[in-house]
């Protein structure tokens, strides 16, 4: 799934097989969108985007969260304290909402073909932190160093693409490290960015021609081509609700444990 914010979760799962005509798939997307909802209000106290895709054929289910990265992060005291915690969160939205699934769609355990809770953008950059840390720590070679350092800006530069301008600040304001250096350009002394490594930068979604004010309707499926196998799609706005999941009486207990994580 592709967003105009930060990716912070996907529950994935893909059953196997599995036989459902497209009005009871409809009917399974909307009890678990409802408990997606619920699901994304204890974890993450609401003010996030919920997306939810269900295609046909052996059923596959995608339930994304979204919101601002700086809002997320600005809730702990830096960079990593919530890093740490969005990715904990995204363990846990995605294991309840797989789990959910698979219960209103009365899967069996053998039809469970494949389930994934996806840390996202959070585990993106829980892994730069990681080898930075490393590098900071390990003395190495200039020329592996500056490899190393490379590589971890390119990872930097796909995660920015999907973040605004206030949410890059934000985060490059979280990696600085004393035996590094800067990880973005730095102005020379005529004031001008210098070079550096990696991907060019992202353009605009003006400069692209694609819709940057979006709204989404709660109550409006989004349209199809003809043939295709998604038979239920919607994004909706979840509200805030002031509280946290340990704040609230808990859920259920999971049924699975995903094992895998991206």
């Amino acid at each position: 799934m592709e967003w105009n914010m930060a990716a912070l979760a996907e529950g994935y799962i893909h059953l196997n097989p599995y036989m459902a005509s497209r009005a009871r798939l409809v009917e399974i997307g909307e009890l678990s969108q409802a408990a997606a909802i619920d699901i994304a209000q204890r974890v993450y106290g609401g003010n996030v985007t919920l997306h939810v895709k269900i295609e046909e054929g052996s059923a596959k289910a995608w339930f994304g969260v979204a919101a601002g990265l700086a809002t997320a992060i600005g809730m702990y005291p830096n960079l990593r304290t919530g890093t740490i915690a969005l990715v904990n969160d995204a363990r846990e939205f995605g294991g309840y909402i797989n789990s959910t699934f698979i219960e209103k769609s009365k899967a069996k355990e053998e039809q469970v073909f494949r389930v994934e809770r996806r840390t996202k953008t959070p585990g993106k950059i829980a892994r730069v932190i990681k080898r930075l840390d490393e590098l900071n720590e390990t003395p190495a070679k200039p020329e592996k160093r500056r490899l190393e350092l490379a590589m971890v800006r390119q990872e930097l530069e796909a995660i920015e693409r999907d973040l605004q301008q206030q949410e890059i600040e934000v985060l490059h304001a979280g990696l600085v490290y004393e035996n590094l250096p800067p990880l973005r350009p730095q102005p020379n002394k005529t004031g001008v960015l210098g070079p550096t490594l990696g991907m060019p930068p992202r353009p605009e979604a003006r400069q692209m021609g694609l819709p940057y004010d979006l709204t989404f309707d709660a109550n409006v499926r989004s349209a199809e081509p003809a043939g295709s196998p998604v038979v239920y799609i919607k994004t909706v706005f979840v509200p805030t609700i002031g509280i946290r999941l340990s704040e609230n009486q808990p859920l259920p207990p999971r049924k699975l444990e995903p094992p895998l994580e991206h």
